[in-house]
């Protein structure tokens, strides 16, 4: 039986050693109100919030013939307050681990993914009313924990509330606290896929059922998200 294990995140990949760990990343290149963006935005009088990110995907695929692959393209996202919008992601560019995994994925009838440009109506996209969110570290504080899924924790909250979002540089700043007081969180001067130089956060997470550090790292002067990055701490088994 064939099965395909996804790591879908934003920004750099960390290591080429994947045997032990997969790590995987986005990095944001802007954010902004589209009007200053030459890319067409949603046939529409609204305001969009706009965000171009560089996006990593990690393939392991088993079956017949296994193979482990990565992924490269550049995400759009085009969103407005009513939750309508554009998202547009470039047919990915595929890097192989080896080139034994590059033949195995001739093999396999060289699969890939294929490009998405979809526009959403009201409601097709989830909006971050970030704005309503406190700026106080102990009132936002208490707001992410009650918001937080069962299936996200604290600190991958947090980067929902940043990624694609407007949020204020105030806000920004106060969900950087957050995160830094979060249990088992520590920091340090990271460097994104970009050379992008802030201030790495690592905390524990899980990723489907499975033990991982999630690294939030953020521009040391306003706070801005630059890169997002969840590194599994070993392979599943049986992979």
């Amino acid at each position: 039986m064939e099965r395909t294990y996804y790591l879908t995140l934003r920004g750099r990949i960390r290591s080429w050693d994947m045997l032990t760990a997969l790590a995987l990343t986005v990095a944001v290149v802007a954010a902004c109100n589209p009007v200053t963006q030459g890319s067409p935005r949603p046939a529409s009088a609204k305001t969009y919030w706009y965000t171009r990110s560089l996006r990593y995907d990690l393939a392991v695929v088993s079956g017949d013939h296994p193979y482990m692959a990565f992924s490269s393209a550049v995400r759009e996202l085009w969103i407005s307050a009513d939750g309508s919008g554009r998202l547009r992601i470039a047919v990915p560019a595929l890097t192989f681990a080896s080139t034994v995994d590059e033949s195995a994925w001739e093999a396999a009838g060289r699969p890939s993914q294929r490009a998405i440009d979809q526009s959403f109506g009201p409601g097709g996209l989830k909006y971050e009313h970030v704005e309503l969110l406190p700026t106080d570290t102990s009132s936002l504080k208490k707001v992410v924990a009650a918001s937080t899924a069962a299936h996200v924790n604290e600190i991958g909250r947090i980067a929902q509330l940043l990624l694609e979002t407007p949020a204020s540089a105030s806000l920004r700043g106060s969900l950087f606290e957050v995160a830094s007081g979060l249990p088992n969180t520590t920091e340090k001067t990271g460097t994104d896929k970009l050379g992008r130089e802030g201030r790495l956060l690592s905390g524990p997470t899980t990723f489907d059922g499975l033990a991982a550090t999630h690294m939030l790292l953020f521009d040391a002067s306003d706070f801005r998200l630059l890169e997002d990055t969840t590194i599994l701490d070993s392979l599943p088994l049986g992979w």
